[in-house]
């Protein structure tokens, strides 16, 4: 909000001006009773609609509302309905026009407000799909995030459910992971992240995805790779991961955990987290 205000320096005016506006209508309309309190109220509605859905919304509102009320006083100055002691046909166009002049002077106030807020909303989105853009990579592994994994498996799945193929998503768990980082440190563990980073892309292809899911697991969505063939991809991963070489220079083996499975077009259709779910609660593991 700071910079909203600090950016937009007559949004302040802008606010005080809308303010007094409807201050000031409120009191020169209220002494005309029934049609002036209606008034009142038909402006402060315009105001509010204006600011919540803009120029074209409020502006509905206040000609619906000019003419609404228009009719009224037409008919009660015309028929001699009207019972409020300064409503005579000289003070009902009185009335009318403060009324138009305070409609027309708010809701020109509360849109160029919801104009502003609307950049200003506009600019904080942009800028959070930046932030989201950089924190989607981790810095350690160069790896896409967990939110980058689900937009990528949803968006495999409805390629699938459309055109037919398949995947494999791929856990790896790094057993020991804080009996490692307690052991040996951060500095050794930044180490070990990135030989792991390294091996795995010296394994997987370019076309596949690689995720650091969380601290310890690590997911790899294979694309057009089914079941069968991920055995060879296992085989490889242990080659190049089990054995570790320390700052050091100290070797020492590293135990993992892997969890798969396949989607294709003869599954039964699933959602990302229902198949991200599901693949992360399996009971059968393939250690090396």
């Amino acid at each position: 909000m700071q910079a909203f205000l600090r950016n937009e320096k007559y949004v302040c005016i802008a606010i005080i001006f809308l303010m007094a506006a409807l201050l000031g209508s409120y009191i020169l309309l209220q002494p005309f009773q029934t049609i002036g309190i209606a008034m009142v109220v038909a402006i402060v509605v315009s105001v509010c609609i204006t600011l919540f859905f803009g120029l074209v919304g409020g502006g509905i509102i206040a000609m619906v509302s000019a003419f609404v009320l228009g009719v009224w006083i037409i008919w009660q100055t015309t028929t001699g309905a009207g019972q409020d002691w300064l409503l005579t046909q000289q003070f009902s166009l009185v009335a009318f026009a403060i009324f138009m002049i305070g409609l027309v002077l708010t809701v020109a106030s509360a849109s160029y407000i919801q104009q502003v807020f609307s950049r200003f909303m506009q600019q904080q989105q942009a800028m959070q799909q930046q932030i989201d853009a950089l924190v989607a990579v981790d810095v350690t592994t160069h790896f896409d995030n967990e939110k980058r994994m689900q937009q990528e498996v949803a968006r495999e799945i409805k390629r699938i459910d459309r055109h037919g193929g398949c995947f494999t998503l791929l856990f790896l768990s790094f057993d020991h992971h804080k009996e490692f980082l307690q052991a040996y440190g951060e500095k050794e563990m930044q180490h070990l992240l990135q030989a792991l980073a390294h091996n795995v892309n010296q394994v997987l292809r370019t076309s596949d995805y690689k995720y650091r899911f969380n601290d310890s697991k690590f997911a790899f969505l294979l694309v057009e790779t089914p079941r069968k063939d991920v055995e060879r991809v296992i085989e490889k991963l242990q080659q190049q991961l089990t054995e570790h070489t320390l700052l050091n220079g100290k070797k020492v083996t590293l135990l993992f955990h892997i969890s798969f499975d396949e989607y294709n077009q003869h599954v039964a259709p699933a959602t990302a987290d229902q198949f991200i779910s599901q693949l992360e609660q399996e009971t059968i593991f393939y250690a090396m």
